[in-house]
């Protein structure tokens, strides 16, 4: 899985824990919708949803660990720019 299809969208996705994270999510998501749902307890159905959205949020917050670091990256490499320009001058 390198990227994530939703509402229309198409997201990359290069974190490998949340590659996943996402995939295991969706591997849950088909034992609740598959055609043997039917026969499944409610109390399973509820676990394996607590389960999904386990994933889902550990997906999440690989995805803003990413955001945090790319961020910070950024903010230095502005920081060592306008500072080298400033001694420039």
């Amino acid at each position: 899985m390198n990227e994530l299809h939703w509402l229309g969208h198409r997201f990359p996705i290069s974190n490998a824990k949340t590659q996943v994270s996402i995939l295991k999510a969706q591997e849950l998501e088909k034992d609740v919708n598959g055609p043997i749902t039917d026969s499944v307890p409610a109390e399973k159905k509820l676990a394996i949803v607590d389960k999904i959205f386990a994933a889902y949020n550990e997906a999440r917050i690989c995805i803003r660990n990413d955001l945090v670091r790319a961020a910070s990256k950024l903010f230095c490499s502005m920081y060592l720019y306008v500072w080298t320009e400033a001694q420039i001058i």
